[in-house]
């Protein structure tokens, strides 16, 4: 029996694009009865019957109704079983239905899988298809013999079961790499008769493979004609958004971010600006254009499931399209939710390239620690009489540092501004996307990318105030500044209404709105802030996980620090601190640690300048200090409190607050004499 066509998703980074589960119709729920008979199947002795299961399953398993009960009759072990007998008739069937098992049901699939020897079992077909795609490349072989196995079809599900399980296993991950996948992956990759469906695949499994994998990532480093191969598809116009090939660009766009830490350019300038060129293309993108279509597309396919009882299915098992039976309009969603997964990954390789470099800031705690440890107790004077000479050396190679860091940044600012379509502009249109309200249930995954891509683009941007590259756009665009906090404002206070709360999604919009405020805070109005918003920061800040009250603290404390807000710092900044101190402070155990270590950061910010018009009248007269001295005791305990080895950053925070917190205490007390 011949592979059936299968309509699988398309996804770029499983860890990164959420897994979206298909709502399916209530009269095809299912009861293991139906479920069983099918995977019994797949140990019949005829091996038709074995393929026809296989094939059947691949479609069931996207109806998240058959999910559980496909897993419950040990579906897996007996794929592996027919993949371990590596027979024509049946190894391509079964290889395709575990491939589209692990990406519908995921990680505890994947995870069933690998536990069942699944990993090695996989791994024992490659010697075979690399020899057989050999032989095809050479032209010694035929692939359209019906006796013989297309070896590139082969090849693309049994990559596509390794790269899932890949997604759920860092023991996976560790494995393939020690078998250098690395040269076969990369080898097609390269060769022109490597079909599209298999570029793409190996892409995505290479992608994942290279995600924070410093050992591969110096095998790519160590051959410049790996890295060629992969800049040269970045560069490749000819990938376009027709059957979403531009994803094969993000895809090695993203590649070649993971492996940037191994590659040893005096300039990676070329290198970034090859990503941001792809990128930007491929937010060019008109999102709203095929909302539509979709809607249409999940209409047509209400209409037919709901016509089709899976009852009729069963009696009529021998005709597949009825396991999928509106193949041209599903097919259809789950091309455009492939797009949408394309323009996350974008957004999010975006991301990565303007966030904060944490490996520099690893760098300059290496360097203090070096100087830290210079005294060596055989010839401590002689270590001391070269302390001078010393710090001025460590002082040299900051600057450097520094000066390296500030030219970067530069650089990538100047990418995010290219005219004639400054790649900016297409950020903000993602970020400030509506939200998505379809009634048919066949687009509820559609709608849920929708929002990833919003999610993604508020990450991006965040990212892009935090590292201060909209410096100058900021300055010299103060209406779209005003006209993004107002939209972030109100699509955060929309959200905040809604019950359940979407804490993940509230959160983001928390993060960009801080980003903002930070990056802007120095620039005289660039964001009014109204007293009833205050009012509803400090009341949403009460209710929310330490992550979310942190940010809103902070985002406080800059408007607090605004010269043209005394009221806000009088009546309202500055008490609902005090006042969320103390609460916090009479918290027993180490809860609430972060919370405090935010306040009193923001406290000596505010207020750590008697000159300050607003001290006198907020500070002084309120007699704060006498508040921060009365919880300083109760602090330092619930500091103490903190476990070094469990929280060692949360703690060392704290600690340094504290130290702080009694030094500020002393020195306010000298203001007030």
């Amino acid at each position: 029996m011949g592979k059936a066509n299968r309509n699988k998703k398309s996804k770029t980074n499983k860890k990164k694009v959420e897994q979206v589960d298909n709502q399916s119709n209530e009269n095809q729920v299912q009861d293991p009865s139906f479920i069983s008979p099918i995977v019994k199947k797949l140990i019949h002795e005829d091996e038709s019957e074995r393929a026809y299961a296989a094939t059947a399953i691949s479609h069931l398993v996207q109806e998240v109704d058959n999910q559980k009960l496909l897993m419950s009759a040990n579906v897996i072990p007996q794929l592996l079983s027919n993949i371990q007998l590596m027979s024509k008739m049946t190894l391509l069937e079964c290889l395709g239905s575990l491939s589209n098992v692990l990406l519908f049901i995921g990680h505890d699939a994947s995870i069933n899988c690998i536990k069942n020897n699944g990993l090695h079992i996989i791994l024992n077909i490659f010697p075979n298809i690399i020899n057989e795609i050999k032989l095809v490349m050479e032209g010694t072989q035929e692939t359209d013999d019906d006796k013989v196995l297309d070896p590139y079809a082969v090849a693309e599900q049994a990559l596509s079961c390794l790269w899932n399980m890949s997604e759920a296993s860092d023991e996976a991950v560790q494995t393939l790499t020690s078998l250098d996948m690395l040269n076969f992956v990369m080898s097609l990759l390269s060769s022109p008769s490597t079909p599209w469906s298999l570029l793409r695949v190996a892409a995505q499994f290479l992608n994942t493979l290279s995600d924070d994998n410093l050992p591969l990532s110096h095998l790519i480093a160590d051959n410049l004609q790996y890295f060629n191969t992969l800049l040269n598809i970045v560069k490749n116009d000819e990938f376009g958004w027709v059957d979403c090939k531009i994803d094969l660009r993000v895809l090695c766009a993203s590649i070649l971010h993971n492996f940037k830490s191994a590659l040893v350019f005096d300039d990676q300038l070329p290198l970034y600006t090859a990503i941001v060129h792809v990128i930007s293309q491929c937010l060019e993108y008109d999102l709203v254009a095929g909302v539509p279509v979709v809607e249409q597309a999940g209409l047509e396919v209400d209409k037919v499931k709901s016509s089709v009882s899976m009852t009729e299915t069963v009696q009529q098992m021998g005709d597949l399209d009825l396991f999928n039976p509106d193949n041209k309009n599903t097919a259809l969603i789950a091309s455009k939710e492939a797009e949408l997964a394309t323009i996350q990954l974008s957004l999010e390789i975006l991301a990565n390239i303007y966030s904060e470099d944490i490996a520099d800031e690893i760098q300059k705690e290496n360097l203090a620690n070096e100087k830290d440890v210079v005294e060596d107790e055989e010839d401590a004077m002689e270590a001391d009489a070269e302390e001078d000479d010393e710090d001025e050396m460590f002082e040299m190679m900051d600057e450097e540092h520094e000066e390296a860091e500030n030219l970067r940044i530069t650089q990538l600012s100047a990418l995010l501004f290219q005219k004639p379509s400054p790649i900016i502009n297409r950020i903000l249109y993602f970020a400030t996307l509506p939200s998505l309200t379809l009634t048919s249930p066949a687009c509820q995954s559609y709608v849920k990318h929708f929002d990833q891509v919003r999610v993604r683009a508020l990450a991006a941007l965040s990212n892009l105030f935090l590292i201060n590259v909209t410096k100058s756009w900021s300055e010299t665009h103060p209406k779209e500044i005003s006209n993004l906090w107002a939209t972030l404002w109100q699509s955060a206070t929309t959200i905040a209404s809604q019950t359940p709360l979407p804490l993940d999604l509230f959160e983001t919009y928390i993060m960009a709105l801080w980003a903002l405020a930070r990056s802007v805070h120095k620039t005289a109005n660039a964001i009014v802030v109204t007293d009833d918003q205050v009012q509803w920061m400090m009341q949403g800040c009460m209710q929310s996980p330490e992550s979310i009250k942190t940010k809103i603290i902070a985002m406080l404390s800059l408007f607090s620090q605004s010269e043209s807000n005394i009221p806000l710092n009088k009546k309202m900044i500055g008490e609902w601190m005090m006042t969320l101190l103390q609460q916090s402070a009479s918290v027993a155990g180490p809860s609430q640690i972060e919370t405090i270590s935010e306040l009193l950061n923001s406290i000596f910010d505010i207020y750590s300048d008697g000159r300050f018009t607003y001290d006198q009248p907020v500070f002084i007269q309120l007699q704060f200090n006498s508040i921060l001295r009365d919880c300083y005791p109760r602090i330092a305990l619930k500091v103490k409190s903190v476990d070094k080895r469990k929280f060692k950053e949360v703690r060392a925070r704290a600690d340094e607050a504290v130290l702080n917190l009694r030094e500020f205490i002393k020195y306010k007390d000298s203001e007030v004499v």
